[in-house]
């Protein structure tokens, strides 16, 4: 949506870009978005600002929906049983065409894409961030400050 909706703003001197999220990459965190190199991630500006790196429950619940939002964004689930590799092959050879590349990095910016087993790497490590605290903390957030009715706390889901 910004390179859609915003980032002709930000050209034209209308707007200012103030952070990027970062992205998400198993085994190795957040690192700066290179789509956006000139502006500090959220945890850079947090620490320009205040001089000091972010910490506490809202903190740790910004962690876990930040990961899960980076890690799943564009996701494509199927059901057992579908024919998920063809829907593989045919992403990876939309991906090997360079005319259909290009056009999607002009659309989306160019992001990693994992697919078929590399995918369950990032499911895996998505997973690793639920502790009880970020949960607790950011279904408490969605109920209260979001008016989420459906947000859910379930303990199973959690890895300690």
């Amino acid at each position: 949506r910004h390179i859609k909706n915003t980032a002709s703003l930000v050209s034209d001197g209308k707007a200012i870009r103030l952070f990027n999220h970062g992205i998400y990459l198993p085994g190795q965190g957040f690192i700066q978005d290179h789509n956006w190199p000139d502006t500090p991630t959220a945890v850079e500006l947090y620490e320009r600002v205040y001089g000091k790196s972010p910490e506490g429950p809202i903190y740790e619940a910004y962690i876990l929906s930040a990961v899960w939002r980076d890690g799943l964004q564009k996701g494509l689930f199927m059901h057992k049983g579908s024919e998920s590799q063809k829907i593989v092959d045919a992403f990876k050879a939309m991906m090997n065409n360079e005319e259909s590349r290009n056009y999607l990095i002009e659309k989306l910016g160019d992001y990693p894409i994992f697919y078929g087993e590399d995918s369950k790497k990032v499911m895996d490590s998505l997973y690793s961030y639920v502790t009880k605290e970020r949960l607790q903390t950011l279904v408490n957030f969605a109920k209260d400050n979001m008016g989420w009715s459906t947000a859910t706390y379930v303990e199973e889901k959690t890895v300690d």
